[in-house]
């Protein structure tokens, strides 16, 4: 008989790396079903299941992967692009589709998955569990069957305490910054919760297991778009979900008072990473002025909805001056002495004018 197992993980921490606890457990886990020759049953769609599933794919285990159906996209489609996403061999993987009939919106069809894993798998492996939590009750429901619970790879639930937050005050700016205001319009980058939209999740998963720290910091995505010379596009909060690029041409020692953490979005909302484009050239790239209209104001409904943007009713999003190029830009059709590089430190900035040929600065004056 083939036995089937899950591994069992709440929510965790959104930073994660290979000196997580949980996550080297998760390692320790999966190597050990790879040698007693357990089927992994897994999902997709939080970081916990993907990286277990990814982890199934690097050790070519055989995997059940259960799927929760995504309302309105194709059931054939949706798994050609998890077996791509996550490099899955099809001689090893069967795909439990879990039908969203019933569940009012994705929490409540992630719980249908989470009980569908648990109630199906053969033997249970927890390895961080948050007390009273969702999972530690269904391990509790389980117990009282005739399931298999092995707790040999469990370890201690942390709670989310990694703090990612910081400030800048105004003495530690580089004063230099004046002498490039209004001669760039400016993409300004973060930290990614994610694979960046330039790569699988498979391949962020490796990064995450192979960094003993988070490999994808606001620094990590600059070097990215330096790397690829590619901006991509996103429809995000963008009017008619028409995806853009978009930038800024306020002075960046003017972005200093919007450098605060948001905790309902657990990162900050804005990071001294950017690439700069010489404003000539990127009105040339077809990068155009956004038009601010009142709240109550109705949009054009032509072509040109995606460079409107309502001033906002508790914020004044005017002070972002903000341009926008309608889809990717490929940063690789126009020459290193026209783009600039913006990080938060000195070390940081000669570090990336380095590896990458264009001329970069720094926010700070800091070191490191």
């Amino acid at each position: 008989m083939n036995l089937t197992a899950a591994a069992l993980l709440s929510r965790q921490s959104m930073r994660l790396c290979a000196r997580s606890k949980w996550v080297t457990q998760s390692i320790e886990c999966i190597k050990w079903l790879k040698r007693e020759d357990i089927a992994l049953c897994s999902s997709v769609g939080m970081s916990t299941w993907e990286l277990l599933t990814s982890l199934g794919s690097i050790y070519r285990l055989r995997l059940n992967l259960y799927v929760p159906r995504s309302r309105g996209e194709d059931l054939r489609d949706q798994l050609e692009k998890i077996h791509v996403d996550f490099d899955l061999c099809p001689n090893l993987t069967t795909f439990v589709p879990v039908p969203s009939d019933g569940c009012a919106d994705k929490g409540a069809l992630w719980q249908l998955r989470d009980s569908w894993i648990v109630g199906r798998a053969d033997m249970l492996v927890p390895i961080s569990i948050r007390p009273d939590g969702r999972l530690e009750h269904l391990l509790e429901q389980a117990d009282r069957t005739d399931k298999i619970i092995d707790r040999r790879f469990q370890v201690e639930y942390e709670s989310e305490s990694a703090n990612v937050s910081y400030t800048i005050a105004p003495e530690e700016l580089n004063p230099h910054l004046s002498e490039i205001e209004g001669k760039f319009l400016i993409h300004w980058t973060r930290a990614f919760d994610g694979p960046w939209p330039t790569e699988r999740p498979i391949d962020y998963y490796r990064s995450v297991i192979e960094s003993d720290v988070y490999p994808r910091s606001a620094f990590d995505t600059l070097r990215n778009i330096a790397a690829t010379r590619t901006l991509k596009a996103s429809s995000k909060h963008m009017p008619g979900k028409i995806a853009a690029v978009a930038f800024s041409k306020t002075a960046p020692c003017k972005m200093l008072e919007l450098i605060r953490w948001r905790s309902r979005y657990r990162h900050m909302s804005f990071e001294p990473y950017g690439i700069g484009i010489e404003t000539q050239t990127a009105e040339n790239l077809g990068i155009m002025p956004v038009e601010y209209t009142d709240p109550d104001e109705s949009r054009p409904t032509n072509g040109d909805s995606w460079l409107c943007q309502s001033k906002g009713e508790k914020a004044d999003w005017t002070s972002e001056n903000e341009y926008r190029h309608r889809g990717d830009l490929d940063l690789s059709r126009i020459d290193r002495d026209k783009l600039i590089l913006i990080c938060r430190t000195v070390d940081e900035a000669s570090a990336i004018s380095a590896e990458s040929g264009i001329c970069a600065v720094s926010f700070t004056c800091a070191s490191t």
